[in-house]
């Protein structure tokens, strides 16, 4: 996954750890195939209850240097899932620039219900072996 041009690397940590179980992905689209009318559906946890979110499959551009390229995210080859995602992670906020700056465990938890766990590491004087227990 390679972030875009939009500041929401802590939707993009949520869905890396996603990629360590594919089916967790998966079970988050409820469109499983692309269609003819271009839209998708995904289920995300919003506010504490599961909303089926409905969207188009049109994702933002930016020409740069006279070139076409994506404003956002994306992966290898052909792959757009993490791009529809973020779209769908996007639209109950109402725009994408609401969703800039977050924290992993808001996007991780959302998608997958997971319980999640936030420990901070940047005043610590513990070893790299004692934080790794702690992860």
């Amino acid at each position: 996954i390679q972030q875009g041009k939009l500041g929401i690397c802590y939707v993009l940590a949520g869905l890396s750890a996603l990629v360590e179980s594919p089916k967790r992905i998966y079970d988050v689209f409820i469109t499983k195939e692309t269609n003819v009318a271009h839209y998708y559906s995904v289920k995300i946890l919003s506010r504490g209850v599961w909303r089926e979110v409905i969207f188009d499959d049109y994702i933002p551009m930016i020409i740069s240097r006279g070139e076409e390229e994506i404003a956002f995210s994306c992966g290898d080859d052909e792959e757009i899932w993490m791009m529809i995602l973020e779209k769908a992670w996007a639209k109950p906020y109402g725009s994408y620039s609401m969703i800039e700056l977050g924290f992993g465990e808001e996007s991780l938890h959302d998608f997958t219900v997971a319980p999640t766990e936030t420990a901070e590491f940047k005043k610590t004087k513990k070893t790299a072996d004692e934080i790794w227990e702690i992860i």
